[in-house]
């Protein structure tokens, strides 16, 4: 297989684009598709005065790492470690996933903050003292060894970096029916318990339900100047949504190959719901534009699309089944 790491899906956040890359190295495209995409479906809701938006929540990267034990295909070790074990490791051709403070990184776009970045060290020139990276930026160049040093080194950022990286540890050619079941159950079922979640007003079913409730108490009660720039940043924030959910299909899809689940009809809704989002993108911006798009228009797109995440929810638990 080709060990060109250059290609990235530049659409997802950036502990999943560096996991991919180096997943479709290993076993495939199918098969990275298969285990990364399982990993978005979950709609959250943020709400202050300046920021009302919908978009997704991502997966931890223990939750993707313990998912990789339980399919017992192919499983990374969270290392934290200074330099010299990261080079070891990189001079056996074994591409590693790193983290790093953006503030440090040079080749970051827009350094104003300290926040964790996850990206691919491919090569090390010790005489140049350089690493070769790839990043979901996109960039793919040398750097300076102490450069990534002290970017690894940060605990300034919300998330300690603390020589934070990834190995791969084991990888297994075969895998069992069970695991695969097993593995697809818990799959599905952590869209379903995170999309239902009443605990938290902000995520899922329930935040769609209150983003819809707010939505129309700003119709009611802002100015049209500050209506357009609720639209326009949920224009801009909703991309991720139909990005997500293209990849959710994705994930379907690889299901469907294994033959195991009836899937055909599922995949359908998906499509309906992946084009209704981009659709309602489209209507959200127009109606900065023009006048003739009715608050209530809007309205009754959002509540149609509750409605249509609602149904793909409940063919999601029927559908599959643990055994």
């Amino acid at each position: 297989m080709s060990n060109n790491l250059t290609t990235y899906n530049h659409n997802q956040n950036c502990f999943f684009e560096s996991l991919q890359t180096i997943l479709k190295r290993k076993i495939g495209r199918s098969w990275s598709n298969f285990i990364v995409n399982r990993h978005w479906n979950f709609i959250y809701h943020i709400k202050n005065m300046d920021y009302t938006t919908v978009n997704i929540s991502y997966g931890t990267f223990d939750d993707v790492l313990n998912s990789l034990k339980m399919l017992e295909k192919i499983e990374f070790q969270i290392v934290s470690s200074q330099k010299e074990c990261l080079i070891e490791y990189i001079e056996k051709n074994q591409p590693a996933m790193v983290c790093g403070d953006t503030f440090f990184l040079k080749f970051f776009p827009k350094r104003v903050g300290h926040d964790i970045h996850v990206f691919i060290i491919e090569k090390i020139d010790k005489a140049r003292q350089k690493v070769l990276i790839t990043c979901s930026k996109p960039f793919r160049g040398w750097i300076p060894l102490k450069e990534l040093e002290i970017a690894r080194n940060s605990n300034i950022s919300a998330t300690m970096i603390q020589n934070k990286w990834f190995k791969l540890i084991n990888f297994n050619e075969n895998i069992k029916e069970t695991n695969l079941r097993k593995y697809i159950f818990e799959a599905i079922q952590i869209n379903i318990k995170s999309m239902n979640n009443n605990d938290n007003k902000y995520y899922g079913i329930q935040g769609m339900t209150n983003f819809i409730e707010d939505l129309t108490y700003f119709f009611n009660n802002l100015e049209k100047n500050q209506i357009d720039q609720l639209l326009r940043n949920i224009f801009k924030s909703s991309k991720t949504i139909v990005e997500e959910r293209k990849r959710y299909l994705c994930f379907l899809y690889e299901i469907s190959k294994t033959k195991l689940y009836k899937t055909k009809d599922l995949i359908n809704l998906y499509k309906k719901l992946t084009f209704s989002w981009d659709i309602l993108r489209s209507l959200c911006l127009k109606k900065t534009l023009v006048n003739n798009i009715s608050n209530e228009m809007i309205i009754n797109k959002f509540n149609t699309l509750l409605q249509e995440e609602k149904k793909a929810l409940k063919m999601l638990d029927n559908i599959f089944k643990l055994g």
